[in-house]
């Protein structure tokens, strides 16, 4: 993997390489060139697991903003369950 560059895995799905020579940075993505409507997913909350809080970021939604260069983020989504009652 060479930084600074797109390495095609298979079809459409590829991975994004940092140009960073200090350390390898990636992650993967699928390129649609075809106008259309897609859907974009992130991590599954449950809140079965007795969290009450949920927060996304660039690394577990790629809709929000992420500079892999600079490794830069600058969205967040948090959820806080709170009970009936208690607001």
């Amino acid at each position: 993997m060479s930084s600074n560059s797109d390495v095609t895995l298979m079809g459409n799905l590829k991975f994004r390489i940092a140009d960073n020579s200090s350390f390898l940075r990636f992650y993967p993505y699928v390129e649609y060139t075809a106008p259309g409507t897609y859907e974009v997913r992130g991590a599954v909350w449950n809140q079965g697991d007795g969290r009450a809080a949920a927060t996304w970021n660039s690394q577990k939604f790629a809709g929000f903003y992420y500079d892999l260069k600079n490794n830069l983020t600058t969205e967040q989504l948090t959820f806080l369950l709170i009970p009936p009652g208690q607001i």
